[in-house]
């Protein structure tokens, strides 16, 4: 009887003395984004701050256009996974965007602490005029317009004239608003 219960007992501080550890173990594996770069062309902007997102300095696009390309942002929490799988995303949907042409995201090795991660972000600014007709139209319009996830289009041609404008970051909240005329 003696030893039944004991046996028990051992078993349940075994059980309960692993998961404790494994869940100490989860969280070292977890880090967090110190900070992020970002460099458009030649410029680089520093976003060090959640609340704070960096002022454009001259170029095309505005740093807050590539942030609302991305799902992270400093002082985030993640696993090393799910960073991975999250900075992949970010510069799948950068280069998919059609206002970049060439873009790079990467996870910096840290060099004072290990658990904090630095992110880099770059890209090169693409042709963002569009072009097109038809049998009897030609259109024109422009993306990404004062670096701010706006664009218009114009059309003019003997079956079709007018226009649309589209803010895909409508309050910088990824909402889309658009509106047209023809």
């Amino acid at each position: 009887m003696i030893n039944k219960q004991f046996i028990r007992i051992l078993i349940f501080f075994s059980v309960l003395f692993s998961l404790t550890f494994a869940g100490i173990w989860a969280d070292s594996d977890t880090v967090y984004i110190s900070k992020i770069r970002i460099v458009i062309e030649e410029k680089s902007y520093l976003w060090d701050d959640k609340e704070k997102i960096p002022e454009k300095e001259g170029g095309i696009t505005a740093p807050s256009t590539v942030i609302s390309f991305i799902s992270f942002g400093p002082g985030d929490r993640l696993t090393v996974p799910k960073l991975e799988k999250k900075v992949k995303l970010a510069e799948r949907r950068l280069l998919l965007s059609g206002y970049f042409f060439k873009a790079q995201v990467i996870i910096v090795p840290p060099r004072k602490k290990p658990e904090s991660r630095t992110i880099l972000i770059k890209v090169k600014e693409g042709f963002l005029y569009r072009f097109g007709g038809g049998n009897a139209f030609a259109m024109f319009g422009k993306e990404n317009l004062w670096g701010k996830r706006k664009q218009f289009e114009l059309f003019l041609g003997y079956n079709l004239a007018g226009g649309s404008f589209v803010d895909e970051n409508f309050l910088s909240r990824n909402l889309v608003l658009g509106t047209s005329a023809y």
